[in-house]
């Protein structure tokens, strides 16, 4: 901050914030990625499959992990909280596409999950974390001004 209590353009910007930001989103997208990759395809038998790369490393992860990094870096402007929203609502809507359920073949015959409702509270927990991040330097400033004044 200069004498005038603004932030210089020097300070504007957090590279360390959006690596943090980044690697956590990449972290947790792979997590639930490797999850939804074990389970079984359509008509398999149940028993869990190792994802291959490609299964994880995937366009959406690299555009999920940008627009993360973008809310840390930008995260003194006016934009973090647009990012931030941002990201959760891509987020949701990636998995919002994820199968809700899937069927099981077993010796004895076919099993049927639904794993609709655990899908639509995981997409709804990514939006409510991104609307929380996006409040968060609301907050923090507010909290400041009161202490100060």
């Amino acid at each position: 901050m200069d004498a005038d209590g603004r932030l210089s353009p020097d300070h504007l910007l957090d590279l360390r914030e959006g690596v943090r930001r980044a690697l956590s989103s990449a972290a947790f997208w792979l997590l639930i990625s490797f999850l939804a990759a074990m389970l079984p395809a359509p008509g398999e038998e149940l028993g869990l499959h190792m994802p291959s790369p490609a299964d994880l490393l995937t366009p959406d992860l690299v555009v999920y992990a940008s627009i993360s990094f973008l809310s840390g870096v930008l995260r003194r402007t006016l934009l973090a909280p647009v990012l931030s929203a941002s990201a959760g609502a891509y987020l949701a809507a990636v998995i919002l596409q994820m199968p809700g359920s899937f069927a099981a073949t077993f010796p004895g015959g076919v099993v049927e999950v639904d794993m609709t409702p655990l899908r639509d509270v995981l997409a709804a927990w990514a939006l409510l974390d991104s609307v929380l991040w996006a409040f968060s330097p609301l907050e923090n400033s507010l909290v400041r001004r009161g202490a100060g004044g």
